[in-house]
């Protein structure tokens, strides 16, 4: 948030954006689900031991500000074999997010050139220690 700048227009000049499609009310209804969640797992590690029975659980949330900001990214949908995936690419971090398609033919042959590399050194191993 340090590194926050005023907004100014050139900073979308040339690029497509979006607009806000989820109202302050209904982000901050998200937002709270989201922390509920993390609440109660937190007051659950805090009592510790095996098993936990939490009755209630009352959050009080003060001083509760909004912030519209820009964000630099990069948005990229694609279909591949009938399904759409997404992609997301933060522009300030180079961070990328999304799913992709998996080739289970290419994992399973990884695997397989894998456990053959693994046996091939195991016998060499064995064959270079029996010679001695």
């Amino acid at each position: 948030m340090g590194r926050l700048e005023t907004f100014r227009a050139e900073f979308l000049s040339g690029f497509k954006t979006e607009r806000y499609v989820v109202t302050l009310a209904e982000g901050f209804s998200t937002a709270q689900q989201i922390m509920d969640v993390q609440i109660r797992q937190l007051c659950c590690r805090d009592i510790g031991g095996d098993h936990q029975r939490l009755s209630s659980v009352q959050t009080q949330h003060v001083g509760v500000t909004f912030k519209h900001i820009l964000l630099p990214m990069w948005l990229a949908v694609y279909r591949y074999q009938n399904a759409t995936y997404r992609i997301l690419v933060n522009a300030r971090t180079a961070e990328v997010t999304g799913d992709r398609p998996y080739s289970w033919i290419k994992i399973t042959l990884a695997v397989i050139a894998g456990l053959i590399v693994a046996v091939a050194i195991f016998l060499l191993i064995q064959n270079s220690q029996g010679g001695r």
